[in-house]
């Protein structure tokens, strides 16, 4: 459906079709602009994703939503640092983000963050994307990086 509707990328589930042959019809349309992101649980799944040809993954739930709820534990900071310190591809954070886990996620070198219930409750959207990218605090003392902030809603 998202390569029929000239879509900019499609998100796939753990479960779903397999990166490969997502890959595989992209590569055959001439699309490589075309994104291919994956939800992940683990560290084994994210570099299944990554070697199937994911070009970011979206690791979670790091924290305990507040949206929803899941079966199982959160796989935590330590467990999302070693999918984003073993994969190649961006790696965004999922599940219970709010203004302080961010900041920690950032830290443990996510490429970006997914939340819900931060970005309804700001009164002022564009200020509170300044304040999460441009935070010293989520960056680990280093120079913050380099990044193209987009907001989807």
């Amino acid at each position: 459906v998202a390569l029929a509707s000239r879509a900019d990328g499609v998100h796939l589930r753990a479960t779903s079709l397999p990166v490969s042959a997502v890959r595989q019809m992209r590569d055959q349309r001439g699309l490589d602009s075309f994104l291919i992101g994956v939800s992940t649980h683990s560290l084994t799944e994210a570099q299944t994703a990554e070697e199937g040809g994911a070009t970011f993954i979206v690791a979670g739930p790091v924290f305990s939503p507040n949206s929803k709820s899941i079966e199982g534990p959160p796989m935590g900071l330590d467990q999302f640092e070693k999918i984003c310190q073993r994969v190649s591809v961006p790696v965004i954070a999922l599940g219970g983000i709010g203004r302080e886990t961010c900041r920690d996620a950032m830290a443990a070198g996510a490429a970006g963050i997914a939340a819900i219930g931060l970005f309804q409750e700001a009164r002022d959207l564009s200020a509170l994307v300044g304040e999460i990218f441009n935070d010293p605090q989520s960056h680990a003392g280093s120079s913050p990086p380099s990044r193209q902030v987009r907001l989807v809603q």
